[in-house]
C-alpha cells in the first residue's frame, strides 16, 4: 500500500540580533554666558564709595570676573569710575551699566542721606491721651532727653534708642530698626523696655520720621510712643505725640 505523503514543516530560523541599546540622550548644551553685578548693593549713603564687580556667569555655573566697562544714566546723583567704584554724590535714584563684550548688566542704585552715628538731643511732648490707669501720667509740654544710635547699610537703618528722666537717668533703652525712603527721611520703629524694676514697662515707638537738616549734623522731626508701664497704682497707659529738639551727632 502505498503511503501518504507526510508533509513535514519547515521551521525557517529567523536572525535573532542582541537588543538595540538605546542611544544616550545627549545633554543640553550649556546656556549662555551672564553678565552680573555684585553685590547687590541698593543705595549707597551721600559721601561714601562702594565698589561694585562685574561676573560673567557661564552656562555651566563657573563664574570669573571681568574688566567691564562702567557708566551711570545721573552720574550727578551716583557717580562710577572705571574699575566700578560708585559714589554717592546727590539725594535720588539712578541706573548703573556694566559692560563687557556683547554681555551688559544693569543696576538701580539710590543715594541716600547718612544717618550713621550716635545722636543725642532732647524731644518735646506735644499732646499726650492717657488710655488706661487712675494716675495722671501724660506730660504734654515737657522737655526731655534721648538718644539713638544708628547703625546703616545703604538705605537700611538698626540700632538702639533709649529715654532719660529730666535729670538725665537712663528710664527706657530698647532696639530700633527701619529704613530710608525716597525723599531721604529716616523711618524707625521699636519698643524700649523700662530699665526700672520698681516700675516696668514699655514704650512702642512708631512714626519717627526725621530728616537732616544744617549739613547732616542735626536732625529733626517727629514720632510717637505708646508708653505702658506699672507703677504702685497700676498699670497706667498713655499715646504721645513728640516732636525732636536740637538732636545732633555726637560720635560715629
Amino acid at each position: 500500500m502505498a503511503l501518504p505523503w507526510l508533509l513535514i514543516p519547515v521551521l525557517v530560523a529567523a536572525s535573532c540580533g542582541s537588543p538595540t541599546a538605546p542611544s544616550p540622550t545627549p545633554s543640553g548644551s550649556p546656556g549662555p554666558d551672564v553678565l552680573t553685578i555684585t553685590p547687590a548693593v541698593g543705595a549707597v549713603k551721600i559721601g561714601s564709595t562702594v565698589a561694585l564687580a562685574a561676573v560673567v556667569v557661564s552656562g555651566d555655573g563657573t563664574r570669573r570676573t571681568v574688566a567691564a566697562s562702567w557708566s551711570s544714566d545721573s552720574p550727578e546723583v551716583v557717580a562710577v569710575s572705571g574699575d566700578g567704584r560708585v559714589s554717592g554724590m546727590s539725594l535720588g535714584k539712578t541706573s548703573i551699566h556694566a559692560k563687557f563684550e556683547a554681555l551688559s548688566a544693569d543696576q538701580v542704585m539710590r543715594a541716600v542721606p547718612d544717618y550713621g552715628g550716635t545722636w543725642s538731643g532732647n524731644y518735646h511732648v506735644l499732646n499726650c491721651t492717657q488710655i488706661s490707669g487712675n494716675v495722671n501720667i501724660c506730660d504734654a509740654g515737657a522737655v526731655l532727653p534721648l538718644s539713638t544710635v544708628v547703625n546703616q547699610d545703604g538705605a537700611s537703618v538698626t540700632g538702639t534708642l533709649a529715654f532719660y528722666s529730666t535729670g538725665g537717668r537712663l528710664v527706657e533703652t530698647g532696639p530700633v530698626a527701619g529704613s530710608i525712603d525716597d525723599t531721604g527721611a529716616l523711618l524707625l520703629a521699636g519698643t524700649t523696655t523700662s530699665v526700672e524694676a520698681e516700675q516696668p514697662g514699655t514704650t512702642q515707638v512708631t512714626g519717627w520720621n526725621t530728616t537732616l537738616v544744617n549739613e547732616g549734623a542735626q536732625m529733626m522731626g517727629q514720632f510717637t510712643e505708646h508708653r505702658r508701664f506699672q507703677n504702685f497704682f497700676g498699670w497706667q497707659e498713655s499715646i504721645a505725640d513728640s516732636e525732636l529738639v536740637n538732636v545732633t551727632r555726637s560720635g560715629p
